[in-house]
């Protein structure tokens, strides 16, 4: 008899997921209470916990035995909470954030080869689900105890903002150049080192204007939000993953959220170049909008009791103004520091 699965979040992951586990004999079920193994991959923010702790979330279906394993960038204290009523329920989770080698292929999730996935949790429940992970990934990579795989996670999203920032930036400083010109530039910096396999498939993206395919880029977005709350809860400030951020969150708003992150170029272009990729200024002038409301009080941030942001401060000190549910459509959240956990509004 084959071993069961359930599979919850992104249908860009779930279609390729599921058709290699089931290429590998393992059969899905839609019944989480059937399922030996239970996979999840979110990119909203706070929604690994309406999936698992909700009144009536995973934790109140599964069976004791069931291996839990969540795929998503997510915070430590996530991790480490899932963990532990794991531990009081006697499932056994496992946090195993995936890692991307390849966002710009149409292909790149049939590539197992370019995936990679961090694993925090006990060595031994990782060393079960890794049978069913590498049916998926190339390789599975065991981190140490809960919550380490979302550390190991938040240290390469922080390493791809910092590549993504600078060849954006870089690249519209040598928007004068001709196009052969800098993929042969970008192509000889690549190979002596200066530029990564990732930086150079990032400027080739940028050049060749493939914008559509590959990993959307809402995906960053919830990875460089956890790596923050991470940093948080480690009393660090990240200035260049906080400027990746706001770019990020530009350009979702914008209208980017199903292009990759090599669209993030078009914010250094103009109104017309990035209406050509479907970007709309109109919502980012929105945003920005300085405007006096009759009737309205604002609070020392700059948050007025009508819900709007009247200065342009508050978006600079509110790490998560920029991710609002008018722009977004799904539950926004915020950090309260107090508590280090998500917090629904």
């Amino acid at each position: 008899m084959s071993q069961t699965f359930a599979f919850y979040g992104e249908s860009f992951i779930e279609e390729p997921f599921v058709s290699a586990l089931e290429a590998k004999g393992y059969t899905r079920v839609e019944d989480p209470a059937s399922a030996q193994f239970i996979f999840s991959y979110l990119s909203a923010p706070g929604a690994a916990e309406e999936l698992y702790f909700a009144e009536e979330g995973l934790f109140t279906y599964v069976n004791p035995g069931t291996y839990m394993v969540d795929m998503s960038a997510n915070t430590l204290s996530f991790a480490r909470e899932a963990h532990d009523l794991g531990q009081v329920y006697g499932f056994h989770m496992i946090d195993a954030p995936l890692v991307f080698g390849d966002v710009f292929s149409s292909d790149a999730l049939s590539k197992p080869e370019t995936m990679t996935v961090l694993a925090g949790g006990k060595e031994e429940d990782v060393a079960v689900v890794s049978e069913l992970l590498t049916a998926f990934v190339g390789e599975v990579c065991y981190q140490g105890e809960a919550g380490t795989g979302q550390a190991a996670r938040a240290l390469v999203s922080l390493s791809c903002a910092a590549q993504i920032m600078a060849l954006v930036e870089g690249m519209a400083l040598t928007s004068s150049h001709e196009s052969e010109a800098l993929l042969g530039l970008c192509k000889s910096m690549n190979s002596l080192g200066i530029l990564s396999d990732y930086s150079h498939a990032y400027a080739c993206a940028i050049e060749k204007k493939n914008f559509e395919s590959g990993i959307p880029t809402a995906v960053l977005r919830n990875e460089l939000m956890c790596a923050e709350h991470i940093a948080i809860e480690s009393d660090l400030v990240l200035p260049h993953a906080d400027a990746a951020r706001h770019l990020v969150a530009m350009y979702l708003i914008a209208g980017g959220e199903d292009l990759n992150p090599a669209g993030l170029s078009c914010l250094y272009h103009g109104r017309e170049y990035s209406a050509d990729y479907g970007l709309d200024w109109e919502r980012l002038d929105q945003m920005f909008e300085q405007a006096d409301h009759e009737g309205c009080s604002c609070d020392d941030a700059g948050m007025c009791d009508c819900g709007e942001a009247h200065s342009e401060d508050y978006l600079e000190e509110d790490p998560f103004a920029f991710f609002d549910d008018d722009f977004y459509n799904e539950a926004d959240f915020e950090l309260d520091e107090d508590d280090d956990s998500y917090e629904d509004e």
